[in-house]
C-alpha cells in the first residue's frame, strides 16, 4: 500500500513559514496546530529565511518576486538552449513556413511562452 505524499499550495506554505518566523510561533507549535509534519515545516521556514536574506534557498521559491525570477531565468534558458538570437523573432514573424531554421526556434519559443526572447532578459 502506497502513501501518498501530501501537498501544499505556495501561498500556505509561505504563512505558515510566515508564522514561524515574522509571529514568533515555535516550530513546534505550528507542527502540533496543523498536523504537517516537522520536516516540511522547517524547510519551508529555512527556504523563507533564505529569501529574505537575498538567498535562493534549496526549494521551490515561497515569495512572489523569486517565483517570478525563477520563471524568467526558466524562459531564457530554454530560449538560449533552443538558440534563439536577437532578431530571430523578426524572422519568425516575417519567413515564410520552412524559412530559416532560427525562425522555427523563435517559434517554438514564441509559442511555449508567449513571449520573444528578448523579453525575457
Amino acid at each position: 500500500m502506497d502513501k501518498q505524499r501530501k501537498q501544499y499550495e505556495t501561498a500556505f506554505k509561505l504563512e505558515v513559514a510566515r508564522t514561524v518566523v515574522d509571529h514568533g510561533l515555535s516550530i513546534a507549535q505550528v507542527v502540533n496546530d496543523t498536523g504537517i509534519g516537522r520536516t516540511a515545516v522547517c524547510r519551508w521556514v529555512d527556504q523563507y529565511r533564505a529569501e529574505q536574506q537575498g538567498k535562493p534557498g534549496i526549494g521551490k521559491p515561497l515569495t512572489v518576486e523569486l517565483q517570478r525570477i525563477r520563471r524568467l531565468r526558466s524562459r531564457q534558458n530554454y530560449c538560449r538552449a533552443s538558440g534563439v538570437r536577437e532578431g530571430a523573432t523578426t524572422l519568425a514573424r516575417t519567413t515564410p513556413q520552412g524559412g530559416h531554421p532560427s525562425s522555427v526556434i523563435a517559434s517554438r519559443c514564441l509559442a511555449k511562452y508567449g513571449c520573444s526572447f528578448l523579453s525575457v532578459l
